[in-house]
């Protein structure tokens, strides 16, 4: 059968196609199951927003095969041909999706041309889209049964196996056991960095939007789950407003709770403290007429059996638990995802995520402890405890890290991850045995007898690599203490890391420049010099950091305020890392700066 677009917005449209076995939107659930190889189309590809995000998943390994742009027709963008309309675009790459980056007064005619070209998965990044124009949009949706939309008002979707559709910020997913799926963008990649944390990562991650007309709800998502035999545990993030998480958790009891080994599912609700009649950052967060509460969603989702978090920190320790409770906690040990050839250099399947099975030797365990306990290992250099460092966990671990890299506040943790990550590529065809007898031998040059764990370090060996756990690297003198520093004490609110630079004990921070002083939040001094003229109050150091990075990292908020007042820049960004604004909850304190350009006046709390 054959229905008709609304005369209203399809004019001269073409009707939509459903087979002759009357068929509906539901059917088009699978078309969510994206894959490492799936081909993807942009709307509005050559914008500045399309140019960014597309760049990015190119990178990530996504397979791209054109975009859709009709004053550039028939050229290319980012190596990719560019079309003059999307039915051309099909003809020509037949895609199994694509993502649109197109203006709110014309994205409702971009999205139902997609439908009309029946093209399987659409993923609508665009906020701000009237009301009556997605009403529109899902008239058109529910009318045939060829075309699934992911959005409005969404981060997107992603198969950490290397397809990445959106703008999720890629290098924070792993491919593993997890299925997420968010209203809320932000909330989606705080699920993310916690399932990759714990060695878990993800099946699928899918951002529906927090608009009050989503193509894709909690449900749909969740029916994908359950059925996917990859997908061993569910995180459900939901917000005030609406009834897609009561409908999801209705699914839960009903599919879940009463199968024989159900899956794990964590949730978490958002909005818990919002008052009734206002609207919470999403337009679809509103509780309104008695319905859309927070405790009424907890509720539900606790009596079909989901453990819901009071804290979106705790989702990936809860559903660990959970999953290692029923007994299928499984991770992947690949730090390669998204890169090219990714797939044929570990030859990782969804059937294929463990942890490193290889059992050390006593021998091994020995060794370890007689080079952790040496009360002469402050005297090996921090390259030398680095690289053994990695060569450790590449025995007792896996061959890459299985976490993502730790931000840039933590330099110590991104050392090692480094080292580790640098001895998996040199290691790489070589077998854990082998490994373990290589670690045995630089210990030995140490000292370490293999009768005699106790053994003090041999001063005249060369202390080439040393092995070192987990917990005694912690204690390298990576940053000079607060009390040091340029002989000033920092803010009470300082994370007491120095962003920019290794900070060695005797380096002291120059107070005479804007970096010096943003560290040390010295407002008075910060505010003479830029009186004084001459000073590029953007510029970067020798790391890409500005003054407002140091400020922000710092919790210095007098000069975080002061710089932006001065005409600090806060959307520089350092590449693969959050701008100075994005930095929420840092150093113990949380701030927002609302944009002047809004007319919201400069607020930090």
């Amino acid at each position: 059968m054959y229905r008709r677009l609304p005369t209203a917005i399809s004019a001269g449209r073409r009707a939509l196609s459903s087979s002759a076995v009357r068929r509906g939107y539901e059917d088009t659930i699978p078309n969510l199951q994206i894959k490492a190889d799936s081909k993807v189309l942009c709307q509005g590809f050559t914008g500045k927003t399309a140019t960014f995000h597309i760049k990015e998943a190119l990178a990530y390994g996504t397979n791209m095969v054109g975009g859709v742009s009709p004053k550039k027709a028939g050229t290319t963008h980012l190596g990719l041909p560019v079309f003059g309309s999307v039915r051309e675009a099909v003809k020509e790459t037949k895609p199994d999706a694509t993502v649109l980056y197109v203006p709110p007064p014309s994205c409702a005619d971009a999205i139902i041309d997609a439908i009309e070209n029946e093209i399987p998965l659409i993923v609508a990044i665009t906020e701000g889209i009237p009301q009556q124009d997605e009403i529109k949009i899902m008239n058109a949706l529910k009318s045939q049964s060829k075309s699934r939309l992911v959005g409005p008002n969404c981060p997107g979707i992603i198969n950490p196996l290397g397809c990445k559709i959106g703008i999720q910020p890629g290098h924070i997913h792993r491919p593993g056991s997890v299925g997420i799926v968010s209203r809320s963008g932000t909330l989606t990649y705080e699920a993310v960095a916690q399932t990759t944390s714990v060695g878990l990562g993800q099946s699928l991650c899918v951002g529906i939007g927090g608009d009050p007309f989503p193509g894709t709800t909690h449900t749909d998502c969740v029916k994908i789950f359950l059925e996917d035999d990859n997908t061993k545990g569910l995180v459900l993030i939901g917000e005030i407003g609406g009834s897609s998480e009561e409908e999801a958790a209705e699914y839960l009891e009903r599919y879940n709770k009463t199968r024989k080994n159900p899956k794990p599912v964590v949730a978490f609700i958002a909005g818990q403290s919002a008052p009734p009649g206002r609207r919470m950052g999403h337009a679809g967060a509103i509780i309104s007429g008695g319905k859309g509460a927070a405790s009424d969603k907890v509720k539900a989702l606790e009596k079909a059996g989901v453990i819901v978090s009071d804290s979106p920190a705790k989702l990936g320790s809860l559903l660990l638990k959970a999953m290692r409770d029923a007994g299928v906690a499984a991770c992947c040990p690949c730090s390669n995802v998204g890169r090219p050839g990714h797939l044929a250099a570990c030859n990782l399947n969804p059937t294929v995520m463990s942890q490193n099975t290889f059992e050390p030797s006593q021998s091994f365990h020995d060794a370890a402890s007689f080079v952790t306990s040496s009360s002469q290992l402050k005297n090996l250099s921090n390259n030398t405890k680095l690289e053994l460092y990695a060569l450790y966990k590449m025995i007792t671990v896996s061959r890459h890290p299985n976490v993502t890299k730790p931000s840039i506040f933590d330099m110590t943790g991104r050392a090692k991850w480094d080292a580790w990550d640098k001895a998996g590529k040199e290691y790489s065809q070589v077998d854990t045995g082998t490994l373990q007898e290589k670690y045995l031998d630089r210990c030995k040059e140490l000292g370490w007898v293999p009768s005699a764990s106790t053994t003090t370090l041999n001063k005249q060996a060369e202390p080439t690599r040393v092995a070192l756990e987990e917990e005694n690297l912690d204690s390298i003198d990576w940053d000079a203490p607060d009390d040091q520093l340029g002989g000033q004490k920092r803010s009470d609110k300082s994370m007491g890391k120095n962003v920019s630079v290794l900070q060695e004990e005797d380096v002291e921070i120059d107070p005479k420049t804007p970096h010096g002083l943003a560290i040390l939040g010295d407002e008075g001094r910060l505010e003479t010099l830029l009186q004084l003229g001459g000073v590029d109050i953007n510029q970067r150091d020798e790391f890409g950091y500005t003054a407002l990075h140091l400020a922000a990292d710092r919790g210095n908020v007098g000069v975080v305020k002061l710089l932006i007042a001065r005409g600090a820049d806060p959307s520089i960004q350092v590449r693969g890392y959050p701008r100075p604004l994005s930095l929420d909850g840092l150093g113990g304190y949380i701030y927002a700066i609302h944009r002047p350009e809004r007319g919201s006046k400069i607020e930090l709390t």
